[in-house]
């Protein structure tokens, strides 16, 4: 299974069902039936989700959207989208 690093490229995986909630979510995964409630920031990451976009752009996004610090947003994308990725949520490239 690939890592998820800084030069992947990430979208949502085929296999989930999403909807907005008011500025959060919820995304359900077909596969399993497991039901993920996500905060602002992880809807926010998530509805960037939709289209593959590389980790190094979504980090920028979200640094634009939100005021965090430029290592703590990096290390916690890092950190959610390798959780989205171990539940099967997430589709991980690396670039060519």
């Amino acid at each position: 299974m690939l890592r998820v690093s800084d030069d992947c490229v990430v979208r949502a995986a085929a296999t989930q069902v999403s909807a907005d909630l008011e500025g959060e979510a919820a995304v359900l995964d077909t596969l399993s039936g497991v039901y993920w409630g996500l905060d602002e920031v992880g809807a926010a990451v998530w509805r960037h989700l939709r289209e593959p976009v590389s980790v190094l752009r979504l980090r920028d996004a979200l640094l634009s959207e939100f005021n965090v610090d430029h290592a703590a947003c990096e290390r916690d994308l890092l950190g959610f989208l390798a959780e989205l990725r171990e539940a099967g949520l997430l589709e991980v490239a690396t670039p060519r």
